[in-house]
This record gives C-alpha cells, structure tokens and sequence, in this order.
C-alpha cells in the first residue's frame, strides 16, 4: 500500500498546528485539565485532516475494475469507412463487456489540406480522455491511428498519460481500405549541377502494399532515366541516375511513379535544378603525338576540356580564371619555361587551382625545382647509378633462427648474389654471439665461393649485431670504382649503444645500409637503416627471398620498372568513392617514386611505391599518376570500365576550389503558416557589404532579385510564399564570385496528407512502447483481464468528514459543563492573569467569591 499527495505545498499548513495548540490551552473555558488537553489534540488533528485534504492525499487500492476510453485518429489518410467500421466493432464490444467503463472519443474527417490540425488534434483528445476518465479504475487507452505524426506531439501526449497511470496501446489503421497505392512523398534534389553531369536523385517512396511500379525522371519534359522498381510496404529510399543538360540554365526536374492507383497527384513531384557551365580542363601534352585517352574520357564526363603542348602555358595569372584544372599529361615538366611553372604554382597556391601529372615513362627528378617542389612525389632514395656494386650479405645465425628461418637466409643470401650483376663485388658475414664467419668481397667470377659460405651455415648462439656490422665495415673496399652496400639479415635484437655507433662509423665511410627483420618491427634496425640511407622491411621467412634479392639491386634502379602489377588501394581519398579497384586490370609499368613527407599515397603500385599521391599546397591541391593513360603500360587499364569512372571522379575532385567559403541558403517551414517558408542567407563573413547577390526562380527563365532584410552580422532573411502546386528555388553568390555558389529550394507538389498512407509500424511500435503498451490487432485484445492492480484512490470526503467529527467532538468538550469540576477536582486556569491599573478596577477581573458562595460550591 502507498500513499501520494496531489499537492505537496499545501503540506506546509500543518505548521498551524502548534500555534492551535497553544490557543486552545490557553483559553478561558473553565476545563478541567484533562479536558482542556483533549479538545486542545482533536482541534490539532482539524487542522492536520484539512490540510491533508487540501493536499489531496490518495492511497493505492486494488482493483480489478476497467475502464477503457478509444481515440480514434481523424486523419485524412485514413479512409472514413476504415473509421466507421471500427466505431462499429467497438460498439459490439462495449455491449458485450458491460462491467467496462467504455468510451469512444471518435473524429470527423477534416479537410485535405489540415493533416497538421488532424495530428494535433489526435493528441488533444487522447489527453482529454486520459483526465475525464475515471481514477477508481485500471485505467487504459486504445488509439487507433497509422502512426504518422508529422506535428511531432503525439508521443509527448501519450509520455504525459502514460506518467498519470494510464496504458495506452495502439490499434493500426489505414490498412483497409487503403487510401492510396503509392507516392513520391519527398524529394532529395541536387540545387546546382556542372552542365552534362549525371548525378543520383533520391526519393523516398511510401506504399500501402508491396507492388512493382516503374521509375521515371524527366528534364524539362524530356524523359533522361526510366526503371522498374519492386516497392515494399510502407517507406521505402530509391535513387535514379539523371543526366542534366547541356545548357546552363534553370531546368525542371520531375520524378514520376507509373502505378496506376487511385491518386495520381501525388506519383509526381517537380523540383527545380540550377545548371552551371561545364568546368574547364586545360590538358598540357606532347603536341607530336595523339591526343591523350584522358581527353575523351574527360568531355565524356561533362568537362570542357582543351589539349596543348606545353609551350602553350600561361604566363599571367588572369588567363587560368577560366580554367578549373591543369593536367600535365605524360610530358617533362621541365618544358615549362621558368616564368610558366611560377604562374602555373601560383594559380594553385594562391587561387585554389587543381593540377594533375602523369609522368608516364618519364623519370621522378629534384628538377624543375619550381613545380617539383609541389609535386607529392619525390625520386626514389637512391638514383640511377652506372657504377657497380660491392655488396656486403649480413646474416644472424644465432640460435633462434634454427629451423625454417635459417633455411629461408641461406636460400635469399645465395639468390641475392645469382642475381648480381658481372662486375658487382659480393662478400658475405654470419654472426651469433660474434662476428665469427667472414668473407671478404670477391669479383663474380669467384660467387660460388661466397655461395658455398653461405650455404654452410647453421644456427647457434647468441646475437650481436655491433660485431656483424663491425665485421662489414672491415672488409668493405674503399674503392670508389664502386657502390658500397649492405644487408643485414636478423631475427632479434642486441645491444643498441654499440650496434648503432657500428652503424655510424659504416655509414660515414658512405656505405648504405638496409636491414631486414624475420619477425616483428624492430627499432634498432629501423634505426640502422635510416642511418645507413637504406631502406628498412620486415616479414616472415616465406617472403625473404623476394627482399633480399630487391635490396641487392637498390643501388642501381632504373628510372621506371616495366612489370605488370595491379593497383592497391592503401588509403581511400573521399573524391574516389564508388570506384572500385578489384576488378581494375593490371597495369604494365610506373616510374619509381616515394611519397613525401605529408602526402596521401592513394593507391600503390610494385613494393608500395605510390601510384597516385595527392596533397594540398596553399590554397589548391597536386595529384600525381606515376603510370600512363595511354600507350602500353595502360592498354588493358584503359579497356577496364572503371577507366572512366577513376579519371572523372578524380578530375572533379581536383577542380579548382573556393579561396573562401561559399554563403549558406538555408529555407525553412514557418511553424505556424503551412504556405510560408523562410530564407535564410548565411554570409561567411560576419560582415559584408554589399550583402551576398541572392535571385529567386518560380519557373524556367529568368529570375528576379530577392528582397533581405539584415537579421544580425552577416545573416540576411526574406519570406517566401509557397502554395498548393509552386515550387522556388533561391540561388546566391559572394560579388567576388563570376557564378552561384549556393542554392536551396522548396515545393508543394500536392497537398500534405497525401504524402504518407498506410500504417508506419515503427512508429506504432514506438507509440506503444511510449505508453507501456503494446500494438494489437483487434479493439478485443485491449480487454485481457488487467488482474488485480492498485489505483490511486483520493481520501478527501473521509478526511473531511472525520475531520468534521473531531470538530465536533472538540466543540462538545468546550462547551458542556465539566463534571470533574463539580466533584471538587481542581481546575486548569489560563497561568497568566492581567494585572489592572492602580486605583482603577479591571473590566475583565472577576470579582471575589464571596464565602457563601464557596461553601455553595
């Protein structure tokens, strides 16, 4: 059993008790003391029942006693003989089930256009019936509804019942008949587009029932995309591919559903779309041969593209105004003239361009300085080289290389120095605990010496790789006829003080050095290697051989190496989303290159060398392609389908981009009028004048100048009526940009409450679970026996009533005549007497009794 006070405030009148207490011991009534006390404690207890009644105190009381109220939603996406049948059945219930207390709180239709009013009033209802009905019950509502609440209140109504005590469960409606089969009910439109680009447009589809419909977009009329589409019950995302035109210009979008149901208004929803002038590409290429594959690629994508020799490069800034993006395609930088790379840098830099370059079979180089410097790409560590080379084979023996890995050294070292060119010198040194197996360089004509040293190793030891490489530095040459170079071969680790000063002293006689791990990473050969300019790797024993034998050849790399490999994607760059390199064909060679410092190395080619890096620089941003577009490294990349896809996703998104940050049009509903939107103009400075150049468009054509009014720093905004059947769009530009960089829009295709039909399950599942309740199938199920429950029972007629009692009992107490006074007892007189003035008697002083009069009594 508990106990709840309605209203806790009205706590604070029991302070009143005290003071009653201390009026009624104090007062004149002739009362013998125990008297006195018990009127003074049933007068207390008065005042303590009122203010608890005031306080509306209720206690919990079983019950097993239901009442029930139904609130049936009056939405005009719910059909009215769906509401009448179900009014029907309830009435049936109710006469069946007479111990329920039972209303209906029904709904007329309202008018098409007053979804918003239908929903609100859903909520209204169901909280005037939630405090009309009776508290002596288990208390429970059944809203019958579709669920859709476009106001937003009906779960906040439904919160508030549910905290009162009351369940609510929920029936769905708008099953049967539906109203409608299908419609488009919003529309996800891009604002601005490039001429001749083809992009995604999504509608959200809503259907009474699953059924197969046929998908179609027009531009102006003129069907560019059909599909057929399977459409499953309720709400459902599609998206349809839409080639915009050629002309710049404001063009209508019209999406259409073909399905054949009872309303047709809502299968179509127009919107209008700003189409901009195609950007433009400034393709640089040997003009002796044909023009490049990337070229056709480039316009078939919806680009303006031109292709000329590298002579024909700006030297003034203002030239690349109309350009978005330079390629360098399969052509030697150093072409450009001095005075054309700095203008070419300075419009990427300072002007936000895009530049993109192809080396092909051309050579990474340090020159020219000025566009290499902006290149993401460096020449590989070690160039090109005519010089042979003395090579130094380093392999750990120690114990822990027992096994498959001592085996797997024996079989890389002896590769490694098959693989050496005629006149290279190769020496070898094997150490454990020290350096304990040496042999010195030797000419090729003696390898199967070195060969035989190699292959006669065996496991054991310790592991100390300051006298390994103490051991190289001693029998490596100092002949400048030749390239020194070292690899070190290990599993473990060692002392690093005097493994590293070994390393320094090797390296400063010019001696690279590369290092090896069969494991894990480790710092100290990294370390080495970085300070011996080598190169530093780890792997496992199966992959040894292919490394060692790379490493022999480091030192005399040729500027591109002709091989088949296919593209890797090592990190995914957001301009390349939806292209896919597993299927892309191999690709038949790529200059040797390495990242630097900073860049993003988006796909790999052989060894992880990059194929494509990308890097911002100032204000604009470089991309590097370190294979070909055309000729025989691409012939099989070129066929690929994703060919086009990869060149146009990555030319738009090296389009020159904004020095500043474009204005923000944001339109939005007003709360209170349906037909009305709200503009909104965000400027990127906090201010600006003149204000952001904003034109509003009804139709194709022109449009006209939209009045702002200042809002605040910065914010501009403007009303926009929108009826039944309009629709706008509002575009808005910066005065320093030649074109809109911002747009947004609105329509009003068809009426409201025809956008959503049929029963939103998720909603209702909410719904429910919002109201402790469940969702039913019929009104019937509602009724399952609620066992005992305890409800909230107010005690204000009890209290009242005793309290009236006590009053009473008070009241006697003090007025009739006390019979312990009359046997002589003695009587409690208030204790503080008022003493009257000198010389005058007191009005309220008794006189004294006279001695008959005490004998009397």
């Amino acid at each position: 059993m508990s106990i709840t006070v309605g209203w806790p405030i009205a706590l604070w009148g029991l302070v009143a008790v005290p003071l009653l207490l201390v009026l009624t011991l104090r007062s004149k009534f002739a009362l013998s003391r125990g008297r006195r006390w018990t009127a003074a404690i049933l007068r207390a207890l008065v005042v303590a029942l009122v203010v608890l009644s005031v306080a509306d105190v209720r206690i919990a009381w079983p019950t097993e006693d239901l009442a029930l109220a139904t609130v049936i939603d009056g939405s005009p996406a719910i059909a009215p003989e769906e509401r009448a049948a179900l009014e029907s059945e309830l009435g049936r219930m109710h006469a069946a089930h007479p111990e329920v207390s039972a209303r209906i709180v029904g709904a007329s239709q309202p008018s098409p256009n007053r979804q918003r009013g239908a929903r609100e009033d859903v909520a209204t209802r169901l909280s005037a019936a939630v405090a009309t009905m009776p508290r002596d019950r288990v208390r429970r509502v059944l809203l019958a509804t579709d669920g859709r609440d476009p106001a937003g209140d009906l779960p906040a109504a439904i919160d508030a019942a549910r905290r009162a005590g009351v369940e609510v469960s929920v029936l769905p409606m708008g099953v049967s008949p539906p109203i409608d089969g299908v419609a488009i009910a919003s529309v996800e439109t891009p604002r601005l587009v490039r001429a001749a680009e083809t992009l995604d447009v999504g509608a959200t589809i809503v259907a009474s029932m699953s059924r197969h419909v046929r998908f179609e977009a027009l531009v102006d009329g003129r069907s560019v995309a059909t599909t057929e589409l399977d459409v499953p019950e309720g709400t459902s995302e599609r998206r349809i591919a839409v080639e915009f035109p050629d002309q710049p210009g404001m063009h209508e979008l019209e999406l259409v559903l073909h399905a054949g149901d009872g309303i047709a208004l809502n299968d179509r929803w127009r919107s209008l779309v700003e189409v901009l002038p195609k950007p433009r590409v400034r393709i640089h290429h040997d003009v002796d041969r044909p023009e490049p594959a990337l070229a056709r690629v480039l316009r078939e994508s919806g680009m303006d593209v031109d292709v000329v020799g590298p002579q024909a490069a700006f030297t003034r800034l203002s030239d690349y105004d109309r350009y978005s993006l330079v390629i360098a395609d399969e052509m030697e930088l150093g072409d450009f003239s001095e005075e054309q790379q700095r203008t070419l840098r300075r419009w990427v830099e300072e002007q936000g361009g895009g530049l993109i370059t192809v080396t092909g079979a051309n050579a990474v180089r340090r020159t020219p300085r000025v566009l290499r410097e902006i290149e993401p790409i460096e020449p590989p560590p070690a160039l090109p080289e005519p010089r042979p080379l003395e090579l130094v084979i380093v392999i750990d023996r120690s114990s822990s290389m027992s096994g498959h890995a001592m085996e797997s050294a024996r079989r890389a070292g002896v590769a490694a120095v098959r693989a050496l060119r005629a006149d290279a010198m190769v020496g070898a040194v094997a150490f454990s605990g020290a350096a304990d197996r040496v042999q010195a360089p030797v000419p090729m004509s003696q390898a199967d010496t070195v060969v035989g040293f190699i292959q006669g190793l065996n496991a054991e030891g310790g592991t100390n790789i300051a006298a390994a490489v103490q051991a190289a530095n001693r029998i490596m040459s100092n002949d400048p006829r030749y390239i020194h170079h070292v690899i070190l071969v290990s599993d473990g680790e060692s002392e690093p003080q005097s493994a590293i000063a070994a390393a320094i002293a090797l390296a400063g006689r010019g001696v690279s050095i590369s290092t090896i791990t069969i494991g894990p990473y480790s710092q100290l050969l990294a370390e080495i290697a970085r300070i011996g300019r080598g190169r530093y790797h780890t792997t496992s024993a199966a992959g040894l051989t292919s490394l060692v034998v790379s490493e022999a050849m480091y030192r005399q790399p040729p500027a591109h190496r002709q091989s088949s490999f296919r593209a890797r994607e090592q990190t995914h760059l957001a301009m390349l989303d939806g292209v896919s390199f597993e299927s892309a064909p191999a690709l038949n060679g790529h200059a040797l290159s390495a990242p630097k410092t900073g860049a993003t190395v988006a796909l790999t080619a052989t060894e992880g060398m990059p194929l494509l890096a990308h890097w911002h620089r100032g204000l604009g941003q470089v991309a590097t392609f370190t294979s070909a577009t055309s000729g025989s490294w691409a012939d099989s990349f070129r066929a690929w389908p994703g060919f086009r896809t990869f060149w146009s996703s990555l030319a738009r998104g090296m389009l020159r981009t904004r020095t500043v940050e474009p204005p923000r049009v944001i339109v939005e509903r007003d709360p209170l009028r349906a037909d009305v939107r709200h503009v909104t103009v965000v400027s990127p400075f906090p201010v600006l004048e003149p204000a952001p150049i904003v034109r509003m468009f009804r139709a194709r054509g022109p449009g006209q100048t939209l009045e702002l009014a200042p809002r605040g720093p910065g914010v501009w905004q403007s009303e926009v009526p929108l009826a039944i059947g309009e629709q706008f769009l509002v575009d808005a530009r910066l005065p320093i940009d030649p074109e809109p960089t911002a747009a947004a829009g609105d329509e009003a295709p068809y009426p409201e409450s025809l956008r959503a039909f049929g029963p939103d399950r998720a909603a209702l599942d909410r719904l429910a679970t919002i109201g402790g309740g469940r969702v039913v199938d019929a009104p019937l199920a509602v009724l399952e026996a609620p066992g005992e429950a305890e409800v909230m029972r107010p005690l204000r007629t009890a209290i009242l009533a005793l309290a009236l009692v006590l009053y009473v009992l008070s009241l006697l107490l003090l007025r009739l005549p006390d019979r312990r006074l009359a046997s002589g007892l003695s009587v409690e007189r208030p204790s503080r007497i008022p003493v009257p003035a000198r010389g005058r008697p007191s009005l309220t002083d008794s006189p004294a009794p006279r001695q008959n009069d005490k004998e009397a009594a």
